[in-house]
């Protein structure tokens, strides 16, 4: 089905960074990005500045368009200067969570080979430091703390704006393959296997920016006088946080209030004070605003929508937020890391309960029959196919699993299950592939497997996502014994807790079994795990 909007027309003369710095010179002295924390402020016109400052002093460094830069970064206002620096140069950028353990920090840097680092904070660069020395082929030229300091070790962003700006420094762009160059290289786990680097160009990123203000904002393309105020504090690293947070409202001269991290507290008071009218989201944050009592002591009256993605949201919670809170715009859109991330949203002033919306612009979206790769008609679930400008160019170093996911017509096979009513709008039903989405975040099983199997009491083990109201879902897993051992649930809890990050835990708990249901093949059949909890979660194979 291919979108019902007129095709917008996407730039492929400049680069990802040019588009939107030529975009800031129209909005002027407007607000751009504000700490909610130290309330900080960048303009538009002293971002546009500051970004080409920035741009100046790396081409200055030695940064060219054949580097590639790992940004291991918290929310700042410095983030999108950073990015959009690194962009204009043409350099390849891949983003990853600052918490990452050094296991998970190996394993991506050995994968993109990164030149040059970014951190907001010491911490983060002594572990990659750290990973370095026990890991001699990483060849890391220099990494960077984003903050007050000497350079080159640091990137002073408050202190390049009280230099000295020369209309020279917008001369440094290199020229750009706007179709084919990488601009962001962002790992996410597909549909199957440990993480790998989703490239998308600056053309993907620019279309999915054209594609969405088109469909979401009042006035997409001429400058408006009214600008929203947006709650960003999910995180940059992630896609949604790096381009519909970021790059689509700065597109739109929107106002940012920036928060590092989500804490409930801070980011209800800084709603109140700066009165946020838009906020982006994810189901669990919506269940705390309708279930925590802290969230009756703030005014909230200024939120006029709320946008919930990375995973679905329940047609009650939505009632319930409109009862508890009054606000009655409350959309939820469809997406992966693979498609830059937008493929399905509610048009404006047409949201239908339950529903992720209908394609974007120049956009096409199919239900396909898992098993004959046939067509399905309306109301018949079956695998959600994608094909658009948004659809990365492939996955980094894996030509055979880019094959396998985006066949020889450009249609990117999703993994996920859903269906599409009569009037074309889509509804998520489940998901095909075997990725846990614990609160967005997306969970391996095959990581934390092999984590698992480095364990001296364990001899097998499988991992499972199981229902949770809060959480979406929790990674389970269930482990066979070696022989002669017996090891508790919380020893390997622990384990892995110490191995991976944070959202990788094994929340679900640890069950003991005799072994592994397993095809002949050698694959886990997972669905006989699931079949076991529905029927007794503690019972043994």
């Amino acid at each position: 089905m291919k979108s019902p909007l007129p095709d917008v027309t996407i730039p492929t003369e400049h680069g990802l960074a040019h588009v939107l710095l030529d975009r800031m010179q129209k909005f002027g002295s407007r607000t751009a990005l504000i700490d909610a924390l130290t309330h900080r402020k960048l303009t538009y016109v002293e971002l546009r500045q500051v970004v080409l400052q920035l741009a100046g002093f790396l081409c200055g460094h030695g940064l060219t368009n054949n580097h590639l830069v790992l940004m291991a970064c918290q929310n700042t206002i410095d983030f999108p200067v950073v990015f959009l620096a690194l962009s204009y140069l043409g350099i390849t950028v891949s983003t990853v969570n600052p918490r990452a353990k050094p296991g998970e920090l190996w394993r991506l840097m050995l994968d993109c080979e990164p030149d040059y680092v970014v951190v907001t904070d010491t911490d983060v660069k002594n572990r990659i430091k750290n990973v370095m020395k026990e890991h001699k082929n990483l060849h890391i030229k220099e990494i960077f703390i984003v903050g007050s300091g000497s350079y080159p070790e640091y990137l002073d962003i408050e202190g390049l704006l009280k230099e000295e700006f020369h209309s020279s420094m917008c001369h440094h762009q290199h020229i750009i393959d706007v179709r084919h160059q990488v601009a962001a290289l962002l790992y996410s786990s597909g549909t199957t296997g440990l993480p790998k680097g989703v490239m998308l160009s600056h053309y993907n990123i620019l279309a999915n920016i054209f594609q969405i203000s088109h469909l979401v904002f009042r006035s997409p393309f001429a400058i408006s006088n009214q600008q929203d105020t947006i709650m960003a504090s999910l995180p940059f690293y992630h896609v949604y946080g790096l381009t519909i947070i970021q790059l689509c409202n700065l597109f739109s001269g929107n106002k940012l209030v920036v928060l590092p991290t989500f804490n409930l507290d801070t980011f209800l008071s800084a709603i109140e004070m700066y009165k946020v009218s838009f906020v982006y989201l994810v189901p669990p944050i919506a269940i705390q605003l309708i279930k925590d009592p802290r969230v009756s002591r703030y005014n909230l009256s200024s939120i006029t929508s709320l946008f919930s993605g990375a995973a679905p949201i329940s047609i009650e919670l939505i009632k319930q937020i409109k009862k508890h809170l009054h606000i009655y715009d409350i959309r939820q859109g469809y997406g992966m890391t693979e498609t830059s991330p937008g493929v399905l949203h509610p048009p404006l002033g047409h949201v239908k309960l339950g529903s992720v919306g209908i394609p974007l612009p120049n956009t096409e979206v199919k239900v396909v029959d898992p098993d004959t790769k046939m067509s399905l008609g309306s109301n018949q679930n079956g695998e959600i196919w994608i094909r658009g400008p948004q659809v990365m160019i492939g996955y980094h170093n894996s030509p055979d699993v880019s094959q396998q996911s985006i066949d020889s017509d450009g249609w990117l096979r999703s993994g996920d299950i859903g269906y599409y009513d009569e009037e074309g709008f889509f509804y998520i039903a489940g998901r095909l592939k075997e990725i846990i989405k614990y609160k967005g975040y997306q969970v391996s099983p095959n990581e934390i497997e092999a984590v698992l199997l480095t364990h001296p009491a364990v001899a097998d083990a499988a991992v499972i996502g199981i229902d949770d109201e809060v959480a979406g879902q929790l990674p389970r897993a269930y482990v066979v014994p070696k022989s002669n051992h017996t090891p508790s649930a919380s020893d390997i809890m622990q384990y892995v807790a110490r191995e991976l990050m944070e959202y990788k835990k094994l929340r679900g708990g640890v069950e003991f079994i005799n072994q592994i249901p397993r095809s002949p093949s050698g694959k886990v059949l997972r669905q006989v795990l699931h079949q076991l909890v529905k029927l007794n979660p503690t019972s043994r194979l």
